[in-house]
């Protein structure tokens, strides 16, 4: 007796791929809001003006968080997230 079998595999992988990435971005968003309330929130301040001046920004998604202006800090090649003060002393704060 002979028997013949097929086996065909279907690995999507171009798919998950995509899923993976999206939701690693999304994290990484998630990340990025929670840091820069954190720094909102741990800033001192007499005027307000650095803790108007934080932004979180995501590749590919641009500023997540914050109301300062966008400095582009971050690759868009990958997945990476940048939190900053464009008050312009925020760094010695």
């Amino acid at each position: 007796m002979k028997m013949t079998s097929t086996i065909e595999l279907n690995l999507r992988t171009e798919a998950v791929d995509k899923e993976v990435t999206e939701a690693n971005q999304k994290a990484m968003r998630d990340t990025v809001v929670e840091v820069t309330n954190d720094a909102v929130r741990g800033s001192p301040w007499e005027t307000g003006h650095n803790r108007r001046s934080m932004v979180g920004e995501v590749s590919k998604m641009g500023m997540v968080a914050g109301q300062g202006s966008l400095e582009r800090q971050v690759d868009e090649g990958g997945i990476e997230g940048a939190v900053y003060s464009t008050s312009g002393y925020g760094g010695f704060l």
